[in-house]
């Protein structure tokens, strides 16, 4: 049986949905039986309003599948998204065509520390109070440690312009050194598909962090090709966001990160200003984390780690 069809899409402001910004239709396409076609629509789109920190703007994508003979739609769905462009120039990052310098935070959603924390978990009801604590601090940016954060936050982190660094689950262990490697990354890579497809949409998210720690950092199991290898991948789906490699210094890609610039179970001394001269001229270099609570000053290091908010240590990120 054949069934001629035709895709219709229209952008409307979430805050005003009656009012259509763009509009695009497809030519019509004829589907046999259970074929499958792909069908891309595009169109150019004069001064959107433009999603940041100070207004998240957002939109939405209403697309139809529309029966041509009989008018009858087969098919509907809502995507929300914020128009926005971040990309790497030299040893800066460009957000909306502006330099910008990250300063946020590290969170792990749940404390693995069993010494003196409890565990915690973030929930919609307690997110945006994290996020009012956040502001009050002056920091606009999560990093978001070993695995990728919850889709909840990253829908109120769209609605409250809160930046976002969404880390892939690929992070330094132990028990990792027992796996065949060659296995291992290609599942990673399988993996790293679904999750970017996922949340590529979001303007929140402004970089990807490809994995944490595996070659430079402690457990030194993957060379600099290998990590790269997972940034290639998370390109494949999305080529509008930098790719990060948490920990592992610079491994051929834009941008370079460190850890600990003060030393790994050392107390810090002085501000972060001192660390300037690890910043690349080349690169945006970044702190993804600082200041352990391993060792014999974790618990001595936390009064410098800045504010506790339900169990969450807050950090530094900044291309400085």
């Amino acid at each position: 049986k054949e069934r001629k069809i035709s895709i219709i899409s229209k952008v409307v402001p979430v805050i005003t949905p009656e009012l259509t910004k763009l509009a695009l239709k497809s030519k019509p396409v004829t589907l046999k039986g259970e074929e499958v076609k792909n069908i891309s629509l595009e169109s150019s789109w004069e001064q959107p309003v433009c999603w940041s920190p100070a207004n998240p703007f957002l939109y939405y994508l209403i697309t139809e599948i529309v029966d041509v003979k009989t008018g009858e739609v087969i098919d509907r769905r809502n995507d929300r998204f914020g128009f926005r462009e971040i990309w790497v120039t030299g040893n800066r990052i460009m957000f909306n065509g502006h330099p910008m310098t990250i300063l946020g935070a590290n969170i792990v959603q749940h404390s693995e520390f069993y010494d003196n924390q409890r565990y915690y978990f973030m929930t919609p009801e307690t997110w945006n109070q994290t996020i009012d604590r956040l502001f009050e601090l002056n920091l606009r940016t999560v990093r978001f440690h070993m695995q990728p954060a919850p889709s909840f936050i990253l829908d109120i982190a769209d609605e409250r312009g809160l930046l976002i660094i969404d880390s892939a689950a690929i992070y330094a262990r132990e028990y990792i050194l027992q796996s065949n490697k060659k296995i291992y990354l290609e599942n990673c890579i399988k993996w790293i598909e679904p999750w970017v497809k996922a949340r590529r949409n979001h303007p929140s998210v402004i970089i990807w962090n490809a994995e944490n720690e595996m070659g430079a950092g402690w457990l030194k199991w993957m060379t600099e090709s290998e990590m790269k290898s997972l940034g290639d991948a998370i390109r494949l789906y999305d080529k509008t966001r930098p790719v990060n490699y948490d920990g592992d210094r610079d491994v051929g890609d834009e941008m370079i990160n460190l850890h600990y610039p003060e030393g790994y179970t050392n107390t810090v001394s002085g501000s972060i200003y001192a660390w300037a001269d690890t910043v690349s001229p080349e690169k945006p270099t970044g702190v993804g984390e600082f200041i352990t609570h391993y060792g014999k000053n974790g618990n001595i290091n936390q009064w410098w780690q800045g504010t506790w908010v339900r169990g969450m240590r807050y950090v530094y990120f900044a291309d400085i």
